[in-house]
């Protein structure tokens, strides 16, 4: 009977123990379970922080696109030599283009003859005229002989 006895606690331990087995087996994936679970709330968290840091980046792209000024086309330089003989010319740029030409021939020489140049032109009413008017010329006429310098306007 002490065997019997013996042998059904030994079962009995044995199915405790199996019992035991089960339950930390089932604590064990309730565990793995519940870390999946943590693991898989943190990575929706990110997700979700890293698209709320995303829509932020653009959100300030497009502010900046706003401030940013709004640039047209590249223009690309064009000598357009009949457009500038086309503009109108005045008075005071023909004077200079006078005195220009008059310095190259030799005419006015010294700063005293450019001096009376602008001097006898002041003499004149140019502002008075219209400074637009192509009808304006000026001339100079130079005397070798006597060495002076006359200006004749219309």
């Amino acid at each position: 009977m002490i065997i019997i006895f013996i042998i059904e606690i030994s079962i009995i331990i044995i199915i405790i123990i199996i019992i035991i087995i089960i339950i930390i087996i089932i604590i064990m994936k309730i565990i793995i379970i519940i870390i999946i679970i943590i693991i898989i709330i943190i990575i929706i968290i990110m997700v979700l922080s890293f698209d709320v840091t995303k829509k932020s980046v653009i959100l300030l792209l497009k502010e900046r696109k706003k401030l940013r000024l709004h640039r047209g086309p590249r223009h690309e330089f064009v000598d357009d030599s009949s457009f500038l003989k086309a503009l109108p010319v005045s008075r005071h740029c023909k004077a200079t283009r006078t005195a220009d030409a008059l310095l190259k021939k030799g005419v006015l020489r010294t700063s005293h003859d450019l001096e009376r140049y602008w001097q006898g032109l002041g003499k004149h009413s140019i502002n008075s005229q219209d400074i637009f008017s192509s009808k304006q010329s000026i001339t100079g006429e130079h005397n070798m002989h006597q060495g002076s310098f006359s200006l004749t306007f219309p």
